[in-house]
């Protein structure tokens, strides 16, 4: 009652749908999450997680081999038990003879020794014309996970000796492949060089800004994501791909059906 002893309507919040009644709205239990394709522990960058569906987007995904691409951080001068920072230090090199031409130099070497190696399993010539056609037919890919990692490209985007950044175009690797490329090019530079960083940028055509950061996870970004990925399935589609396997007559009746 008021002070004119009229009736008051107070309206008292229902608490039967309440947490504190209820208990949490959402489980762990609640959602099934499965990568498609890991990063290492001291790997960072965009990682594809299957929510709770039934597997078969990512195995469209795995199936046509989408390109990733990685920013590489390395450190010449050292080398290290398992090719990174966090390792034991084995050796210690000069630097100072490097510069971003040689490194450039290297780096274009291993890209062609890796495209002319695509060729090669196929048992086909790099210079003639067959080459060319089926070049233009598409993305020449390995068919499985079960083959060697290929580099498409590989660059020098940062030169700030001893360190220096790589941006990698690559199918089949892994964050260990990746590290123990950086070696190889100190080798090769005639010094040493441990990986300092591994950020993927990219994951076919989703991009570092359309991931959705850890202090982001709840369920409606969650939700928003989703709706944002399957936008991008459906607005791209997957490269055409040529497939290299180990057979050249299987691999020829492939290409004939495209």
């Amino acid at each position: 009652m008021n002070e004119d002893n009229l009736p008051t309507v107070v309206t008292v919040p229902d608490l039967a749908d309440h947490p504190l009644v209820v208990g949490h709205r959402y489980k762990c239990e609640d959602f099934n999450m499965k990568w498609i394709h890991r990063l290492s522990r001291h790997s960072s960058g965009v990682l594809l997680m299957d929510i709770n569906s039934d597997r078969r987007n990512s195995r469209v995904i795995k199936k046509a081999r989408v390109m990733r691409v990685y920013r590489v951080s390395g450190q010449f001068g050292k080398a290290t038990d398992n090719f990174s920072e966090k390792g034991r230090v084995i050796e210690k090199t000069t630097w100072k003879h490097i510069r971003e031409s040689d490194l450039e130099r290297i780096c274009a070497g291993l890209q062609a020794g890796h495209q002319k190696h695509m060729f090669t399993q196929m048992g086909i010539d790099l210079q003639s014309q067959e080459a060319y056609e089926i070049a233009t037919r598409g993305l020449i890919k390995p068919q499985d996970g079960s083959t060697p990692p290929v580099l498409y490209s590989i660059r020098c985007v940062e030169f700030n000796p001893p360190d220096f950044v790589l941006e990698i175009h690559t199918i089949n690797e892994t964050c260990r492949y990746l590290a123990s490329l950086i070696h190889h090019i100190g080798l090769h530079l005639k010094s040493s060089a441990i990986c300092t960083k591994i950020l993927r940028t990219k994951y076919g055509f989703w991009r570092q800004e359309d991931s959705l950061i850890e202090q982001k996870w709840n369920v409606e970004n969650i939700l928003e994501n989703i709706r944002l990925c399957r936008a991008l399935m459906r607005a791209n589609h997957l490269e055409p791909t040529v497939l290299v396997h180990s057979s050249q007559e299987e691999e020829r009746k492939l290409l004939s059906a495209t």
